[in-house]
């Protein structure tokens, strides 16, 4: 599927999976990308987005609004690599992006510069990757009325290969209105480098997701305050500029 690219559109009124993929492989350079689309009006049990074994897709602008179980999922039982997910907004769902497998073989994935809003759960893995994952990448991601975990592994969590699984410098800018003391077992701490938890509430100029403004910060300081930008984010936290 090289250079296979959907743009702008709505997908809505589904049972299982927006989209769904099975074994699809892009190329370093030439991504499969699915670009600024709309996923709604679907079944509480639905998906999003849904990539098996997916290699080199990037995400991009992407709105997923509830009822959903989650707006992406990532499932691996052989290998899941180069996936990248960024400036999207997540609205009202059970959990934003969910990465499944029985010690799934997880490298260079990226979570970059999205709006999780009324989620129960961030990125929720369902195991421990397996010993060798690397290249996860958590930066400039924004939580807002988060009532549970904002990263956390469900079963297996061992500290040692979590640290080696999100080093600081990957886990940079972001901030939770969540406090820390909330924290529980499992979690992964993507605040480690100029996070921030516990931040005071966060205005958005519209919460309807048919806004064109949708989801956007009226707070200056999601903008203002970042003073060391990560690699490869935007100046700003979230998937939208304030």
């Amino acid at each position: 599927l090289l250079n296979a690219h959907l743009n702008n559109l709505q997908v809505v009124n589904f049972k299982r999976a927006g989209i769904l993929s099975q074994d699809a492989t892009g190329l370093q350079g030439r991504p499969v990308r699915l670009t600024n689309l709309t996923f709604r009006d679907a079944d509480a049990a639905a998906v999003g987005i849904q990539l098996e074994d997916m290699k080199d897709a990037e995400i991009t602008g992407c709105r997923f609004v509830g009822p959903m179980r989650a707006g992406i999922e990532l499932s691996t039982s052989t290998q899941t690599t180069h996936v990248g997910i960024r400036q999207c907004r997540f609205h009202e769902l059970q959990s934003g992006v969910l990465l499944t497998g029985v010690q799934p073989d997880l490298q260079s994935v990226a979570v970059i510069n999205n709006t999780f809003h009324r989620v129960q759960r961030g990125v929720v893995f369902s195991e421990m990757p397996e010993a060798g994952s690397s290249g996860f990448e958590f930066k400039h991601n924004l939580f807002s009325e988060i009532s549970g975990a904002e990263a956390v592994i469900e079963q297996g969590y061992d500290a040692q290969r979590a640290a080696e699984l999100l080093t600081p410098d990957n886990a940079v800018n972001n901030w939770s209105e969540r406090s820390a003391d909330a924290a529980g077992a499992g979690e992964l701490d993507i605040f480690a480098t100029d996070g921030r938890r516990g931040i005071d509430a966060v205005t958005f100029a519209s919460s309807d997701p048919e806004a064109g403004n949708f989801l956007k910060p009226t707070d200056q300081s999601l903008k203002g305050e970042v003073t060391r930008p990560a690699q490869g984010a935007m100046k700003y936290i979230g998937a939208v500029q304030p």
